[in-house]
């Protein structure tokens, strides 16, 4: 016992003198690290204490799995606003940790990816874990995907050279690799990061925001005359510290119609009576009329870019004048940044500090009078058909998503993997629930991913609650890391329909001819709670008529120190969101 206390005393003063990217990542105040050492890392890792939940140590770093630890700085990153790093070995390993970096760019979160490459010394066929041009050849390939924020950290890498740049790569959202050398630890970093330099900066960018916006508010006052507004809003606004209050004041203010996007609706407020609920997959009836009715008639303000096919499905916006703000430049989803291939109108695009645009978008409207057509507010049902029911002895999910609708606590976080839930949920909840967000990384639909997701959220913010919904094909992708996360106090529901859910139910309209089993997508069954119970956590069976919901939810809190799965025996055949991408396959 004396011998462990000792060891954690030890860790806990490890320095980072020896690393200069753990000295400058510390300067922009990343500090967590996840991953797998092992071969071009041992020499990185060596100065990062292990993790621990207990300690207040905020420098450390996770094992776990490559393929979670990939998801994990996005959930970090959701969930508080702070940048955290996940770290590959050379090999395959980098490829696994890649997934997640893929759903980061998608996303535009800003977060570290970290991966060595092979030692120069030993670049001949037969390296192991080959990542040269003789291998893997790993670093084209992640500087394919990330062209502009892939940093070699070799004998000619200069951090003073690059801190700006990197600095406003985490500001815009846009994930960044370094790549480890055998010179890495051997470059100079001297404190360069000079705040007063970057103030300096801002100073002028301020200057020019502050023209561009009194600019952009004259001509949004003047094209919305006598014209129908509606407001979109797209995931974006998760830079913006105060999204729910901002969309509701132009919303109300304007009497305009808003419509959301999956990940859009968390800076919605179900108070927003103006809210006609989500367009795209799994979106409102009502939503999904707006948002076709759109024509050269009308104005559109875009908060936020949700040009994505899960969204959008391709449609352009057919406005006459489309306003869009934006956070930043060039992000996912735009191209050199514009956005002709989505919009066939007039496109006036200011980007910024999204907190003082709506600001002084907001203030102009409550002084000024604003004359676009007012709108109907939104009825209380926003769609038009009632839900399917499931079969007997099957939790019926409509039940479910109503139910916990009015139980999630104030200050949660939830995660939809890729499984019925981010599909059917927000069909049927249709507003957002201001006491919990629901976040899903749809854009890639990275199977499993969730869990890593929901990983980082809960280290980054141990004090919410946190929840990962999954499904039993999602559940083999991360069970193997279960272990490492027993003690977190994550909740994670598992849907058990015993098969590929979306692809089962979006294959009956593709493939209507054919049997079942070509979809190839039966699943066998596993005893999940008894999983969950061998990697130490706990674990409850909802009961189908979910007569056991809240006794089961008076067993979790935030605080908790241990884990729970809850596993739901789901109806296959209970399709309720629809799924608008069916018609490109």
């Amino acid at each position: 016992m004396e011998a462990t206390k000792e060891y954690r005393k030890e860790k806990d003063t490890l320095t980072t003198e020896e690393h200069p990217l753990l000295l400058m990542l510390k300067d922009l105040d990343i500090t967590f690290y996840s991953g797998v050492t092992g071969g071009g890392v041992i020499h990185f890792l060596k100065y990062i204490p292990q993790y621990d939940k207990e300690s207040e140590h905020d420098f450390s770093f996770l094992s776990i799995a490559e393929y979670t630890a990939g998801f994990i700085p996005l959930g970090h990153f959701l969930a508080s606003g702070k940048v955290s790093a996940a770290i590959a070995t050379t090999g395959a390993a980098s490829k696994l940790i890649a997934c997640g970096m893929s759903d980061a760019k998608l996303h535009n979160i800003p977060s570290i990816y970290i991966i060595p490459e092979t030692d120069s010394d030993y670049l001949a066929p037969g390296a192991l874990q080959d990542s040269s041009v003789f291998g893997n050849n790993i670093v084209p390939q992640i500087q394919a995907e990330l062209p502009e924020s892939t940093f070699i950290l070799n004998e000619s890498f200069s951090f003073a050279d690059h801190i700006k740049k990197i600095h406003r790569f985490i500001k815009e959202g846009k994930p960044m690799a370094f790549i480890l050398t055998k010179h890495s630890e051997k470059l100079h970093y001297d404190n360069v990061l000079k705040l007063s330099d970057l103030q300096d900066d801002n100073e002028g960018e301020k200057l020019s925001l502050q023209e561009e916006t009194l600019s952009f508010i004259a001509k949004f006052k003047k094209a919305v005359h006598h014209k129908r507004l509606v407001i979109i809003v797209g995931e974006e606004l998760i830079h913006c510290s105060e999204a729910k209050k901002m969309t509701t004041l132009l919303s109300e203010g304007l009497q305009a119609e808003t419509i959301y996007s999956m990940n859009g609706a968390n800076s919605v407020s179900r108070k927003n009576e103006y809210g006609f609920g989500h367009i795209g997959f799994g979106g409102n009836d009502l939503a999904t009329d707006v948002f076709e009715s759109i024509t050269k008639e009308d104005c559109v303000l875009l908060l936020g870019l949700c040009a994505d096919e899960y969204t959008t499905n391709f449609k352009e916006i057919e406005a006459e004048d489309v306003f869009y703000i934006s956070y930043a430049k060039n992000i996912y989803g735009l191209i050199d940044n514009e956005m002709s291939h989505f919009i066939n109108g007039n496109l006036h695009k200011i980007q910024g500090d999204l907190d003082y645009i709506l600001n002084e978008l907001v203030e102009d409207i409550q002084r000024e009078e604003y004359s676009n057509i007012p709108a109907e507010k939104a009825p209380q049902n926003l769609n038009k058909t009632a839900f399917n029911v499931s079969r007997k002895g099957y939790v019926d999910m409509v039940d479910l998503y109503t139910k916990l609708d009015y139980l999630w606590p104030e200050n949660s976080f939830a995660v939809k993997d890729v499984c019925m839930v981010y599909k059917d949920h927000q069909y049927v909840i249709s507003r957002p629930n201001d006491n919990i967000d629901f976040i899903s990384l749809y854009r890639g639909s990275a199977m499993g991913g969730a869990f890593g997701v929901a990983v980082g959220a809960k280290i980054a913010a141990p004090e919410k609650n946190v929840y990962c919904f999954t499904g039993d094909g999602c559940f083999r992708l991360f069970a193997g890391n279960m272990a490492e996360a027993a003690d977190l106090g994550i909740v994670v529901f598992l849907l058990n329909n015993r098969t590929l859910g979306i692809v089962s139910q979006g294959l009956q309209k593709v493939l209507p001819d054919m049997d079942e089993e070509a979809y190839h997508s039966y699943l066998k069954s596993i005893d999940y709670c008894a999983v969950a119970n061998s990697f130490g956590w706990k674990s409850f069976k909802l009961l189908s008529d979910l007569s056991n919901l809240k006794y089961i939810f008076e067993q979790i809190n935030p605080g908790m120190r241990q884990s729970v799965l809850i596993e739901l025996d789901v109806d296959p055949d209970q399709n309720l969101g629809n799924n608008p991408r069916l018609k490109n396959l």
